[in-house]
């Protein structure tokens, strides 16, 4: 990605300057124009641009992550998502996938098969289900067919709908930034968070402390029985208000 921008890959800020247009949660980077000024923006209405795309338009997008992780240096696009998988952040409206333009927050994030593991898609939809049906709160996932390939689609949970058709964006930390731990100490193994300190963390800062950290020893006993050796303290979040108060968001993958 850096070298598709042109800028260090030991350089984030640099990296954000050119990326940070949609990150996680509701922080939105963008370089200032001489004489403007620093504004907060409001939340974005349904009418902001947006370039809808066809199943072949998506299935073309999809085969260039590869070659060029989330579009980097794209005309127009501005996306940034941690993690390891391929993955784009898109707009789902009117069962059509959209890129953000300008400010657009997104709503879904859409991740291609894995080509080292087999049906990867149908794993990941299956466990987020058997999380639902197991009384889980958990974003809304399906499948979503570009010609013959099935790509598996996520509903963001840092997003708000309002009835207006305004996207809010919620701010976020994972659990690693309110610990003020680095990514690649994610794994507990490699210097990460504990469940300890993950329960004391929830403790210090969590709106309703005793059904959260319930909430999260459930999900951890749930990731074990699955069969996820891939959990991390980048995978559990806080989002939070306007008035700051926090709450916990917990991703099953």
């Amino acid at each position: 990605m850096a070298r598709q921008i042109g800028v260090s890959h030991k350089n984030p800020f640099a990296l954000l300057n050119a990326i940070g247009g949609e990150c996680a949660g509701a922080i939105s980077i963008h370089p200032l124009e001489d004489g403007e000024q620093v504004q907060h923006k409001k939340d974005s209405s349904a009418d902001s641009p947006a370039l809808p795309l066809s199943k072949t338009d998506v299935l073309a997008l999809l085969q260039r992550l590869e070659q060029r992780p989330l579009l980097a240096g794209e005309n127009g696009l501005r996306l940034s998502l941690a993690g390891v998988q391929q993955k784009l952040a898109v707009i789902y409206q009117n069962e059509q996938i959209h890129l953000s333009k300008g400010d657009a927050p997104t709503t879904h994030i859409l991740k291609p098969p894995l080509q080292r593991l087999e049906d990867s898609y149908f794993n990941e939809l299956f466990c987020m289900r058997l999380a639902h049906a197991m009384v889980f709160e958990t974003p809304h996932t399906f499948l979503y067919w570009t010609e013959e390939t099935p790509c598996y689609l996520v509903e963001r949970y840092d997003r708000i709908h309002h009835k207006d058709g305004s996207i809010q964006r919620l701010h976020q930390e994972d659990f690693c930034q309110a610990l003020g731990i680095v990514p690649e100490q994610k794994y507990e193994s490699e210097g990460g968070p504990s469940i300890q300190a993950c329960l004391t963390l929830l403790d210090d800062a969590s709106l309703h402390p005793a059904k959260d950290k319930m909430s999260f020893i459930e999900r951890i006993i749930f990731n074990y029985l699955i069969g996820n050796t891939d959990a991390h303290g980048k995978n559990f979040s806080f989002c939070m208000t306007r008035k700051r108060l926090v709450w916990l968001r917990c991703m099953i993958y």
